[in-house]
Parts: structure tokens; sequence; C-alpha cells
């Protein structure tokens, strides 16, 4: 960084601290987008239920344009304190790289923060209060978002291993994009088994490729090379691009309330108050799933929490 640029980063970083005596807040927090406020808001609410906090979701580069993303919270890499702070995702740099040493950096340790929202144990709950409390019976998100994470585990192994080499076969973008599910593809009958199945074929296609590249990668070596960070068999959606496994579980949950409702208020043909009451002051699937943080904890976010606890105390 050339020094014109380190001083307009510094001084935006000194100027944002200084507020803080007029505001009252705690801390700046810059984030990568507008878009990751709530689920940090609500990650610090959690922890220090009374203090506020000011969020900062974008910057001003010394060419006075708007700059997001990952990048523009490290600019300020240098003038990070317990008063200004930069979170942000992870990406697959927990799983590939060591961890910083910067504890002003807070991290969300699964691929984004979109992971976090779709922690399995929440969703069948926000189902049923998406559909008016109608009982589901219908999809199991624990049992499908584990067969999924079991399907692609072994593949992801290979992939990280290749993303850890010089020169690797493909990029993160290229990787991920093959695992889109268009809607129509979305079939919920017998717990998604046409969308794992679907699943099963590209994940089979792509690790035959890879173990083409490295034949003498053994994938048992690989799972203990990655058994410290957290990652398993049984979690990888957690690991997996956060974009991919929020869309998929979106469409799943919208696609699975519509039916849960229809076919209650078939039930309750002819009696109008019953039905007006099913979808009255319903919340939308999504609605549930983008406010709310799981009630009970589980290792990464534990990871986060300690992270923040290790700043303030």
């Amino acid at each position: 960084m050339d020094q014109t640029k380190t001083e307009w980063y510094q001084a935006i970083a000194k100027q944002s601290k200084a507020a803080l005596h007029l505001t009252g807040k705690k801390a700046v927090i810059h984030l990568e987008n507008r878009n990751d406020i709530p689920f940090w808001e609500s990650i610090f609410s959690h922890k220090y239920p009374n203090d506020t906090f000011e969020w900062k979701s974008e910057s001003r580069t010394p060419k006075a344009s708007s700059a997001t993303g990952c990048t523009a919270c490290l600019q300020y890499i240098d003038f990070l304190d317990k008063s200004f702070l930069i979170a942000i995702d992870s990406d697959l740099n927990y799983l590939l790289k060591p961890r910083s040493k910067n504890k002003y950096i807070i991290q969300t340790y699964t691929y984004s923060y979109e992971n976090h929202l779709c922690w399995a144990n929440r969703l069948n709950s926000y189902v049923e209060q998406a559909s008016g409390g109608v009982q589901n019976t219908m999809f199991d998100f624990n049992l499908f978002l584990s067969n999924y994470s079991n399907i692609v585990y072994p593949l992801f192994l290979l992939f990280l291993h290749d993303q850890k080499q010089q020169t690797p076969h493909c990029t993160a973008t290229t990787f991920f994009a093959q695992f889109n599910f268009a809607n129509e593809l979305l079939v919920i009958e017998n717990n998604g088994a046409s969308i794992l199945d679907t699943l099963n074929g590209r994940v089979q296609t792509l690790l035959t490729e890879m173990q083409s590249i490295y034949p003498a990668c053994d994938i048992k070596t690989l799972q203990q090379e990655f058994r410290h960070t957290g990652l398993c068999n049984e979690n990888t959606y957690l690991y997996w691009r956060g974009h991919n496994i929020y869309d998929l579980v979106v469409q799943i949950g919208i696609k699975l309330c519509k039916q849960l409702l229809h076919q209650e208020k078939e039930r309750l043909a002819g009696d109008e108050i019953a039905i007006a009451n099913l979808y009255e002051n319903n919340k939308t699937f999504t609605a549930l799933l983008d406010n709310h943080l799981p009630a009970e904890s589980y290792p990464e976010l534990e990871l986060i929490y300690t992270d923040i606890s290790t700043i303030f105390n």
C-alpha cells in the first residue's frame, strides 16, 4: 500500500473511531456488504445485548468510488483495534490458510454467513412457523443436509487439495457453479431423493476427474489433514459455498411451505375462518431464515463468540 493510500484509510479509521465518542457506540465494525448486517448484528447483540455497534458496509476509495467486499475491509488491517474491527466471510481461507494472528479480524469459520443461516437444526421449525403451525412430516432438513454432506465430502476434500497446489486445476467459482439447481429440478418428495441423486451424479463425474489428476491422493489422509478444522462428512454443508446451500435451502423451504399450506387448506375445506387464520400473520420461510440465529450453539458459532470475547473481555 503506497503512502497516500495508507494515509487515506488511516484517516477514515481515525474518524470512525472518534465518532464513537459522540454516538456512545462500543465499536465500528466494517463488513463486506450491507446484506451482512443482520447476521453480524445478531452475533454481537447476543454477546453484548446492552451495547450498540456502528456498522460500516462500504468505503470510499482514494479515487472517490464506493468499495465493498473483503478487499475493502482488509484495507484497514493496519488500523484495527477494539474500537474498529472487520468481520468477514471465511470463504475457503479458514480451511486452506494459517489463521490470522490479528484478533480484530472476525471471521465466520463457515464458508460465509449464509451457511450459519442454514444450520440444519433450525430449519424444520421454521417450516412449521411459515406454514401456520402445520406439522411438517413431509421433509426433514437435518436428514437432507446430512445426506448432502456425505455425498460431497470426498470430492470437497480433493477440491481442497487441488486448491493448495501452486497451479490449481479449477477455480472455486468454476467448481461451485456446477452445483446450482434449477427450481424445476427440486422435487422434494422422498426427502429430496431425486435432488440428491442429481447431486451424486455430478459429484461422481467430478470425483473421477479429480482422482485421475491426483491418483496418489488418499481420501483418508485428507480426512485427517482437515480434521482439526471441524470439517467432517456430516457437516460439509457448513463449509461448502454458502450461496449454493442458501439458495437450495430457500427453494426447498418455499416449495415445502406451499405444499403444506395447500394440504392443510384442502383438509379445512369449507371452514373459511380456519383457513383465514392459517394464512394470517405468517412470516415467510425466507424471512425467518434471514433474521434469526440458532437458539442452540454449535462449534462454528462458538468459535465466533470466542473470538469476540477475546477482544472485549
